[in-house]
């Protein structure tokens, strides 16, 4: 399946108010040239362990596959650091948290293939900050498939290579990331003080057998396996044993603002949602970060107006089709109602927990 690229960028005609950069986009993807040439060599060398493969369309287009995935095709802003910036200068944009596309992370290779898939990532990462380093805010990748590694991967990606955030999926081959293997990870992200940033991957979100059709996988599938990655998160007691993690979820968070009344219900009247958290759901709303991705103005409104102040931040995430290149205009509302709350979605919410100065 291929991608679809609709062109947003202004036409000529278009009627943009140009805009200064003042915005820091939390969501923005990049597929580190690094890591396309990891997977070259091993298409080179037929190795095909990784199950990824980059080839050429007849247009002469370099397009990479991973199995039950869509495709997407290396032009500029999928893969060039520069084309990111030139369109944040288009968009109006000061930063960007720059993190690896969700189908670099490789999570279902076996783990001494995806550990040198990690390690190319993070270089590339690395490359694009020390390239622009007034304007990306790096995340890492980690081999989350052996939490004990991703551990140790993260804080050499944080204290070697300056890298700031993390990515992981929202599952890790079908198995929630309450399962007690992975808090090495999650409790060394906590101690190094890293936002994890825990982005669904299409076609391996929750249920895509059933989602095939429509572009579903994406619309319903990933924002449902995000609201399940929550839940677990809550439920399983990460959070409470953790409380210095935080946790950064895109796509305003799937489901999980409209469904927390639920969930604190459930935690009022069925024992195994009590078992092992000693407060409601809501409590530790306090330890969960969104970010403005829901095209709806009035979706958005309830996501600030019910979150802990300071919890939402713009996001884009650029290059996705499922994006949006022009990230500002959905806080038009917002910038009218309440300056101060504007300006901290803009901007400010995300220099406090990524610590920019």
């Amino acid at each position: 399946m291929s991608a679809v690229l609709p062109d947003t960028r202004p036409q000529v005609g278009d009627c943009v108010r140009p805009t200064e950069r003042a915005g820091i986009d939390v969501h923005c993807h990049l597929f580190p040239d690094s890591y396309l040439e990891h997977v070259r060599r091993l298409n080179r060398a037929g190795d095909t362990r990784l199950g990824t493969r980059l080839y050429r369309k007849a247009d002469g287009v370099e397009w990479l596959a991973n199995p039950d995935m869509p495709e997407y095709p290396m032009v500029p802003d999928f893969r060039d650091p520069a084309a990111v910036v030139a369109w944040m200068d288009e968009a109006g944009l000061a930063q960007a948290v720059l993190t690896p596309h969700p189908p670099c992370l490789s999570y279902w290779a076996p783990v001494d293939v995806a550990r040198d898939v990690t390690a190319a990532i993070n270089e590339g990462m690395a490359a694009a900050v020390r390239a622009y380093p007034d304007r990306f805010i790096g995340g890492a990748s980690v081999t989350i498939a052996d939490p004990e590694l991703a551990a140790t991967e993260l804080a050499d990606a944080v204290r070697c290579l300056g890298l700031r955030t993390v990515i992981i999926p929202t599952n890790v081959n079908g198995k929630n990331l309450d399962e007690p293997e992975f808090l090495p990870f999650f409790a060394c992200a906590a101690e190094l003080g890293v936002p994890v940033f825990i982005h669904p991957n299409p076609f391996h979100a929750l249920g895509w057998e059933r989602l095939e059709r429509y572009y579903l996988h994406n619309v319903v599938g990933m924002t449902a396996d995000t609201t399940v990655a929550i839940a677990s998160l809550i439920f399983g007691g990460v959070l409470e044993r953790l409380p210095r993690l935080r946790l950064l979820f895109p796509h305003g968070g799937g489901a999980f603002v409209a469904l927390r009344g639920r969930m604190d219900h459930v935690y009022e009247v069925k024992p195994e949602a009590r078992a092992h958290i000693p407060r409601p759901p809501s409590a530790y709303l306090d330890q969960l970060y969104f970010d403005t991705l829901t095209h709806d103005a009035a979706v958005l409104q309830h996501l600030v107006e019910t979150t802990p102040p300071g919890h939402v931040m713009l996001g884009s995430d650029f290059p996705s089709p499922m994006g949006t290149r022009r990230p500002r205009e959905a806080l038009a509302q917002l910038e009218q109602r309440d300056g101060a709350t504007y300006r901290g979605v803009l901007a400010n919410n995300a220099r406090a927990l990524f610590s920019i100065g």
